[in-house]
């Protein structure tokens, strides 16, 4: 259990100072009595015994918003290049092509921008740009691949008006998003249906 001890004091000294748990239950093999430690992990006198397993409970909805201390966003960044090197050595790496497509999903505030998008991916939106580029693509033509797909999606599988379609893929007016449609189809999104 020393090795414990040594693992709650970084996190509390370096990573999440306040960390204090809720609740501390050792787990025993079933011959000796379980005790439950009401007491914060920074109380001095914190020992678990001879317990097998160790289960901890947090109060995660302020634990889960708070930002780590140690947190370093160049060492962050030099870490997810290095996984998707890695990824790609082993033939498992997706293209920045599909992983934009894979990140423009419209939520409630339509779909993201390249900005948003670019600082997902932890870089700038001018090298996300230059990216794009390198495959022949842009967040604006790949933005209007999603938005059809999921228009065609829309108009093919629900009774939704024209209006809602429009408005549910990113149109404030049913009139751009015809003129959008046509470019894209040949064909209004009435006769599609």
């Amino acid at each position: 259990m020393r090795a414990f001890g040594r693992i709650l004091h970084r996190l509390r000294g370096d990573v999440l100072p306040d960390l204090a748990a809720h609740r501390i239950r050792p787990q025993h093999d079933g011959e000796h009595p379980v005790r439950d430690h009401q007491q914060p992990l920074h109380a001095p006198a914190f020992t678990v015994g001879d317990a097998e397993f160790l289960e901890i409970r947090f109060a995660a909805r302020n634990l889960l918003d708070e930002p780590i201390g140690t947190a370093n966003a160049q060492t962050a960044q030099m870490i997810v290049q290095q996984c998707e090197a890695e990824l790609a050595r082993l033939g498992y790496a997706e293209s920045i092509v599909e992983r934009v497509r894979n990140l423009l999903i419209c939520g409630d505030a339509g779909y993201p921008s390249v900005d948003d998008v670019a600082r997902e991916l932890h870089v700038s939106a001018r090298t996300l740009k230059r990216k794009l580029a390198e495959f022949g693509a842009t967040y604006s033509t790949l933005l209007d691949e999603i938005r059809l797909r999921d228009a065609l999606r829309l108009l093919e599988g629900t009774r939704l008006p024209v209006d809602e379609i429009a408005a549910r893929v990113g149109y404030t007016d049913r009139a751009n998003f015809t003129r959008a449609f046509k470019r894209w189809t040949g064909v209004a999104p009435s006769e599609r249906r």
